[in-house]
C-alpha cells in the first residue's frame, strides 16, 4: 500500500471477482485506475511532474506476454483526484515514458515512442519507433500532444539517422540480391517518421521521395499513409 495525505493506493477486488489497483480517499474508493491480474506486471509511485509541491500518482502496467508495451496512467493528487494522462487516450504509445522539463517551466513534458510501425516491412529489432512529446495543458488540465513545439529536441538525432541511410545506399546490392531501397527501407522509414511525428511531414515525404526509388514506391507510400491515418497520435499532431 502507498499513502499520501488522505489518499491510499492498494489492490482490491470488486463484486465480480476482478482485481484492480484502486485509489482511495480516506478509505473510500474513488477510482479503479488500472487492471491488475496475473497476466500483468504493475508498478506505481509518486512523482512531481506538474511542478514543485505537487504530487501525482503514476501507474505503470506491463502485459507479461508482450515485449513492447508499457501502459501509463497519471493522476494528480490535489484536493480532488483527477486523471491528467492516460495511454487509453493516445492509443499507440509504447515502451517507457521519459519525463523531462524541456521548456524550463518547472512542469515535466512526457516523451514516448510511437509503436504503430512495429514490424512494418521489418523485424521488431529494425522497426521504427519515432518519439513524440506530450505537454501539460493548463487550459485542458491534462497532457496533450505538443511535438511541433519541440521539433529541435525530437530531431536532434536526424543527421545521424541520415548518415546511416547514406552508408546503406553506398552498397548498391547485397548478397541476397535485394536492392539498396529494400535493404535500406527501415532506416529510410525511421527518418521519414521522425520528421512526420515532429510536425514536419513535408520534410519527411521529401526524404522518402528522394531516397526510396523502388518500383513499389507508390504502394509503400500508400501503406505508410494508411498506418498514419490509424495512429491517434498522428491525428492529434495534425488536428489543427
Amino acid at each position: 500500500m502507498l499513502n499520501y495525505g488522505h489518499y491510499q493506493v492498494r489492490a482490491y477486488g470488486d463484486s465480480t471477482g476482478n482485481s484492480f489497483i484502486g485509489l482511495f480517499d480516506r478509505g473510500r474508493p474513488v477510482m479503479g485506475v488500472s487492471p491488475y491480474d496475473e497476466a500483468s506486471g504493475i508498478g506505481y509511485w509518486l512523482d512531481s511532474l506538474l511542478g514543485h509541491g505537487t504530487r501525482q500518482l503514476v501507474l505503470q502496467t506491463y502485459p507479461l506476454n508482450t515485449h513492447c508495451c508499457y501502459y501509463y496512467t497519471i493522476i494528480d493528487l490535489a484536493d480532488s483526484a483527477r486523471t491528467v494522462y492516460s495511454d487509453e487516450v493516445f492509443g499507440d504509445l509504447v515502451f517507457y515514458m521519459e519525463p523531462l522539463d524541456l521548456d524550463g517551466d518547472g512542469i515535466s513534458e512526457i516523451i514516448r515512442p510511437v509503436g504503430s510501425f512495429d514490424y512494418f516491412y521489418a523485424p521488431h529489432t529494425e522497426s521504427a519507433f519515432p518519439s513524440v512529446v506530450l505537454k501539460y495543458s493548463r487550459s485542458e488540465r491534462r497532457y496533450v500532444v505538443a511535438s511541433n513545439q519541440f521539433e529541435k529536441y525530437l530531431l536532434r538525432g536526424i543527421d545521424s539517422l541520415k548518415e546511416i541511410v547514406s552508408k546503406c545506399e553506398r552498397n548498391s546490392t547485397y548478397d541476397n540480391g535485394s536492392s539498396s531501397e529494400e535493404r535500406c527501407f527501415p532506416s529510410i522509414l525511421w527518418v521519414v517518421l521522425d520528421y512526420v511525428y515532429a510536425g514536419r511531414r513535408d520534410l519527411g515525404w521529401d526524404f522518402f521521395n528522394n531516397h526510396y526509388r523502388a518500383s513499389d514506391k507508390e504502394v509503400i507510400r500508400s501503406k505508410i499513409e494508411g498506418v498514419l491515418r490509424g495512429s491517434p497520435v498522428y491525428r492529434m499532431t495534425y488536428a489543427n
